[in-house]
């Protein structure tokens, strides 16, 4: 897991990741990753819960955490 600057510039930055499709949910809260990162699992970016923190949805949709590069 990356240092939380890291966390809050790609929470800021509207281009980040573009290897993957668009995401169709709501972007997570700083303080949202945060528990994903804890709780091991989160939102995929189509919003199907729960994912494996590093992991895809069985839609093939990437983790928030993943789209994120935050792991």
């Amino acid at each position: 897991m990356r240092d939380l600057s890291t966390l809050a510039r790609r929470l800021l930055d509207p281009d980040c990741a573009p290897r993957w499709p668009e995401a169709t949910d709501v972007r997570p809260t700083a303080t949202e990753l945060t528990q994903f990162c804890v709780d091991g699992v989160c939102r995929a970016i189509d919003g199907c819960y729960p994912v494996p923190a590093e992991g895809r949805c069985i839609h093939g949709y990437p983790s928030w955490l993943l789209y994120l590069g935050l792991v």
